[in-house]
């Protein structure tokens, strides 16, 4: 089947550009392109010939550049995000399914079906359905390959196939063994791959065999032998190689792969090397990590005589690591060491980081403390200490010592037989490590944390900045700088806070709006001063929020949560300071109205704003009435916006009092606001209920305004 290659628009020839440029314009015209009027327009407006352009037409077409009956182009598919990474989803995962992709982007069946058809209809994939469902392949996908990617697309399927590549013949004991699954389940997953030619079957003897499709069987050429045995604490993994052939091998690499239980010390050893007829021995040191047992397994590499490379599996070890109980025994130093001189030792070490000598010697003492040891002596200076205790089962005695020897913690272990030793380290090694691992945690969450707490304090410091140029500099290009270093400064540490993108958008309409050696205009200077006061209050719950954490989280720091809380403090007394210079910043007029008759008790303009108090307290009057007809019930007007200005609105019993704002009220204008309407009926009461026309009676109110908003 031929697929239709996507051209980029600028690999397009010009006749392609300008008919693609017409059907854009007739797009935006109609939303939906008509093949044949996309034609007869092309053909009125270009002076090529008619088959020429039917040609190129055809091309957009076929090229999937145009799709008629959509409202889209090739080129502004991939320009929206999720769809986009649908896409690229598709491509680094060929053969997923529907249900897959919606599971992966939480898209409902519509969107992802909406999705999926547009990159289907312009060419970027391909559909086609497997065992009942619809899969996705990129468009230029080889289709040879199609069959192998579905059938390991499952998990089970690709370890199984990947297990075989690895060894390169196994038996389905062998499978069973390796991958620990029922042999009905690995059968069934076995089969498709077999009929898939992912793998073949092959005999040997009697024995059944699996192995990659692209790889021969091979004659019995060597043979692998694996022991173990336990030394000084560790365990040491024996593999013997024997030739079994008349002739020399060479290159031999043996590998080695533990499960998580252990850490190998090299886990690769080579041997040039081979006689006909020899054996050769290597050994591996293995750290047991945990008690408990778990497999060994590995593989072996090598060329025969011809030069032919084989790989063979070393078949997987059961090993034992038993953790002996133990009891307390009360014992001196000088009896302890009389102990050492009859039993056998192993050692332990673990590396410890980015933690003093004295919290790592305190982390291994407590973890051995908490067993039922006896502690023998301490010596905090030199920091090791010494414990005595009997194993339960053969009441024999045990000593344990700890050591500190910087950077790593050292557990040396006596007992009788060095599989207690080995088990015993085994038990501590992980119980310490565990507490290591907390303490690293902790260490960097107490550095995070004050990094984060220090950059938004840094960031308070550039906010106050902004205020600053506000009131002076006013100039553009040092808004801007600011804003710019306030977003880098923050966005490396909180990507995903709404803050980084408000204070971007900011500062791109900034730049949109303004010259940058001009100076800010006055709606846009107090819309900013407006966001400035939001971002230092986001800033203040923020470094809250992580002192919180910090308290919560660690007991011995009193003195840096009391210097971090000074910190805070002094940004909320900015932050008041500032929403009172914003708030009387923007009170351009006060009004107070009857409330019965809207008629203007009191008025007074703070700015350069000329209205006819009358005219607008009658607005607002009525305004109010037709709200309480629509709700059948009184209501309270709070906020009318008109042009760049805002009415906050406070009615009470008897009046209704309006300030009119040049920019949005924050809580000190509400606040105060509220408080002047209590005072005021408090104060003139009965001039209300008796007015009769003299507002001189209301003059004082200027003064008890003052008072409030001072």
């Amino acid at each position: 089947m031929q697929r239709t290659k996507w051209i980029k628009k600028d690999e397009l020839s010009p006749l392609h550009k300008k008919i693609v440029e017409i059907a854009q314009r007739l797009h935006s015209k109609n939303r939906f392109v008509d093949m044949l009027t996309l034609f007869e327009v092309c053909c009125k407006e270009l002076p090529n010939p008619e088959p020429e352009i039917d040609q190129v037409v055809r091309d957009l077409h076929q090229m999937k550049y145009i799709v008629p009956g959509t409202q889209l182009f090739k080129e502004d598919i991939l320009t929206n995000e999720t769809r986009r990474k649908i896409y690229e989803y598709i491509l680094a995962n060929p053969g997923a399914h529907e249900r897959e992709i919606r599971t992966a982007f939480e898209l409902g069946s519509y969107m992802a079906y909406r999705h999926l058809t547009l990159l289907e209809n312009f060419g970027f994939i391909r559909k086609k359905t497997y065992q009942n469902k619809s899969v996705h392949f990129p468009i230029d996908f080889n289709e040879a390959q199609e069959q192998n990617v579905l059938l390991l697309r499952h998990e089970l399927s690709k370890k199984v196939y990947e297990c075989i590549q690895d060894n390169e013949e196994l038996r389905l004991t062998d499978l069973k063994e390796i991958l620990q699954v029922p042999y009905s389940t690995l059968q069934s997953h076995l089969d498709p791959l077999v009929e898939g030619g992912v793998i073949k079957k092959i005999k040997k003897g009697t024995t059944t065999f699996y192995i990659p499709s692209d790889h021969e069987a091979h004659e019995d050429i060597v043979e692998i032998k694996r022991e173990y045995d336990y030394i000084g604490g560790n365990i040491r993994f024996k593999v013997a190689v024997r030739n079994l052939t008349d002739m020399a091998i060479h290159n031999i690499a043996i590998n080695l792969n533990p499960s998580e239980q252990f850490i190998v010390d090299i886990p690769q050893q080579n041997v040039a090397n081979l006689s006909p007829s020899t054996t050769r021995g290597i050994d591996f040191m293995l750290t047991p990590l945990t008690c408990g047992t778990s497999k060994v397994f590995g593989g072996m590499t090598f060329e025969d005589a011809y030069g032919k490379v084989h790989t063979l599996p070393i078949n997987p070890k059961e090993i034992s690591i038993k953790c002996p109980l133990v009891q307390p025994q009360m014992a001196s130093q000088s009896e302890v060491n009389e102990w050492l001189k009859n039993l056998k030792r192993g050692t332990g070490k673990i590396t410890y980081q980015s933690i003093s000598d004295e919290e790592a010697f305190r982390i291994g003492r407590e973890q051995v403390s908490a067993l039922d040891l006896t502690e023998v002596s301490v010596d905090s200076e030199q920091k090791y200490c010494w414990y005595s205790g009997q194993v339960k089962v053969t009441g024999q005695n045990m000593v344990v010592k700890v050591s500190i020897i910087n950077p790593e913690i050292i557990l040396d272990i006596w007992a009788d037989d060095l599989k207690q030793t080995t088990g015993f380290i085994a038990f501590i090694t992980n119980l310490i490590t565990i507490a290591l691992q907390i303490s690293y945690k902790m260490v960097q969450k107490t550095e995070d944390i004050t990094q984060k707490i220090l950059a938004l304090m840094k960031a308070s410091t550039v906010i106050e900045g902004l205020f600053s140029l506000c009131k002076n500099s006013k100039l553009v290009s040092d808004i801007a700088k600011s804003l710019a270093n306030l977003q880098q400064l923050l966005e490396g540490l909180f990507p995903d806070s709404p803050l980084i993108s408000s204070i971007k958008d900011t500062n791109t309409n900034l730049m949109a709006s303004h010259q940058p050696d001009s100076l800010v205009k006055e709606q846009f200077e107090v819309e900013l001063q407006f966001k400035l006061l939001n971002w230092l209050h986001k800033v203040s719950e923020m470094i809250q929020s992580y002192i919180n954490t910090y308290q919560d989280t660690f007991d011995d720091i009193n003195q840096i949560s009391g210097e971090l809380n000074t910190g805070l403090h002094l940004i909320k007394q900015k932050i008041q300071e500032h929403e009172k210079i914003y708030g009387l910043g923007i009170i351009s007029y006060l009004l107070i109205l009857d409330k019965k008759s809207g008629i203007s008790f009191f008025e007074k303009n703070f700015g350069d704003l000329h209205i006819n108090p009358d005219l607008v307290g009658g607005f607002l009057h009525a305004l109010q009435s037709f709200g309480t007809e629509l709700s059948e019930a009184e209501t309270s007007m709070k906020t009318l916006t008109y042009e760049n200005y805002q009415f906050q609105i406070e009615t009470g019993s008897y009046v209704r009092i309006a300030l009119i704002l040049r920019g949005t009220p924050n809580d000190f204008v509400r606040a105060g606001l509220q408080e002047f309407l209590k005072q005021f009926e408090k104060n003139f009461e009965e001039d209300v209920k008796t007015f009769t026309g003299n507002i001189q009676a209301f003059g004082p109110a200027g003064a008890l305004f003052s008072a409030i908003f001072k």
